[in-house]
């Protein structure tokens, strides 16, 4: 079976996806292990954060396989990048706030 070029763009943005989750999840979840916000703020959930977005990514996949191998490849337009850029931006300003 071959991959288009779509489902090889899809898996390649969820690989990114991955890898900012896991790199957003260390800085935050440093500060909030070390600051002890769990029992604070009641988010006993926050360390199992990892396993259910594993689990959603792996059924996403199982369930639409065949659309996803069928998958056109997006074009991005620049307004794409900037609101990227916007929300890359305020993400750092609420994480330094």
């Amino acid at each position: 079976m071959t991959m288009q070029k779509g489902f090889k763009q899809f898996l390649i943005k969820t690989g990114v996806f991955i890898a900012f989750f896991i790199i957003f999840s260390f800085i935050v979840g440093t500060k909030i292990f070390t600051n002890n916000f769990i029992e604070v703020w009641k988010i006993g959930i926050y360390a199992r954060i990892g396993y259910i977005l594993l689990f959603s990514i792996a059924g996403f996949i199982l369930l639409y396989r065949k659309r996803l191998t069928e998958m056109d490849i997006f074009k991005h337009k620049p307004r794409d990048s900037l609101m990227l850029a916007l929300s890359v931006l305020t993400l750092v300003g609420f994480l330094c706030y």
